[in-house]
Formats: structure tokens, C-alpha cells, sequence
């Protein structure tokens, strides 16, 4: 087994194992990660985890430097997109590495945000914290989308004017040049 820095060369490889992944999501595609960089500026410090040549698993992780700390996170923003391993995989290897990395980068913390949980073993072997913060919001759809905007706060139809008033277009993407 061999870890790999997120790069270039393993971008294809990389999305095909995304693709063929169950409990992938769209953070876990390469080009999000690449905005990630590209737009926030986060640089990129995770890898794939390669058996023979081919993708097993995998750890988006960014450094991201607040104010008052600095960090490693899976999926800035996002509360999915973290650890990614094919069934079967020991995903120690990729969090032992994300530690090192961290510790090397002087961080103050690695925090992984998966949608999936982590193999109990692994989380009692590093001593991982579990945190479970998930929001699920709720709209009754009945009464009609003029009900709907009435009801909304004006912080929330603020943004949404502001969107029409620049002609932004919204529209279900099929394809990455969609996302450009």
C-alpha cells in the first residue's frame, strides 16, 4: 500500500474510484477539491491510498488557518466529504497519516467529516472524538411556493433577490462543466 498526495496525475483515477463508491459524495469529487483551493485558497493536504496502482481509499484534507487556530479539515464548509475507502480497507493507514500531518503542520486539530462512521476499532486506536451536529430542516411544501416565500425572514429572501437581480440561473448540473 502507498499514499499518494491529491494531484494532477491521480485526478482520473481518483474520480473513477469516487464514481464507483457508494457512500461517495459530490465533495469527494476532484474538481470540488480543486475550488476548494482554488477559490478559498485551502491547500490541499490529503492523498489516495493505492494497492498495485489502483485507488483503495482516500482523504481529502485541508489546511485551513483561522483567527484564533489552525486546522486539518476533510470538507471545509460541508459536513460530508471526509474518509473514503473501498470495503475492506483499513482506513488506519490514512488516519495515522492525517495525524502526522497535522502534528507536522503545527494544526491544532484534524477534523473528519464522513457521513459514514468509522470502524469503531479505528476510532478507539487513535482515541477519536465523535461529534454528531447534523441539521435536517423541515418545509411543509403543501400550501405552495408563494406561501413559502412569504414566510421566509428577510435575511433569507435577501440572497435570493440579490441572485435574480444578477441573472443567476439555477439548474440541475449532469456534467463537470456544469459546476465551472
Amino acid at each position: 500500500m502507498e499514499l499518494v498526495p491529491f494531484n494532477d496525475s491521480i485526478r482520473l483515477q481518483w474520480d473513477e474510484f469516487v464514481d464507483q463508491n457508494t457512500e461517495s459524495t459530490f465533495y469527494h469529487q476532484y474538481s470540488w477539491l480543486q475550488i476548494m483551493e482554488s477559490i478559498f485558497g485551502y491547500r490541499q493536504r490529503g492523498f489516495v491510498l493505492q494497492d498495485g496502482g489502483f485507488v483503495v481509499g482516500g482523504l481529502p484534507l485541508f489546511e485551513v488557518n483561522r483567527f484564533y487556530e489552525k486546522c486539518l479539515v476533510s470538507s471545509p464548509f460541508r459536513d460530508r466529504g471526509g474518509l473514503l475507502t473501498k470495503h475492506g480497507v483499513d482506513s488506519s493507514i490514512m488516519i495515522d497519516e492525517g495525524i502526522r500531518v497535522g502534528t507536522t503542520s503545527r494544526c491544532d486539530y484534524v477534523l473528519l467529516k464522513n457521513a459514514e462512521q468509522i470502524d469503531p476499532a479505528v476510532k478507539k486506536k487513535f482515541a477519536l472524538h465523535e461529534s454528531n451536529f447534523w441539521i435536517t430542516t423541515r418545509i411543509d411544501l403543501a400550501n405552495g411556493a408563494e406561501s413559502i416565500w412569504k414566510n421566509l425572514k428577510n435575511n433569507a429572501q435577501g440572497p435570493v433577490k440579490q441572485a435574480k437581480k444578477f441573472g443567476v440561473e439555477v439548474f440541475q448540473g449532469s456534467a463537470e462543466e456544469d459546476m465551472k
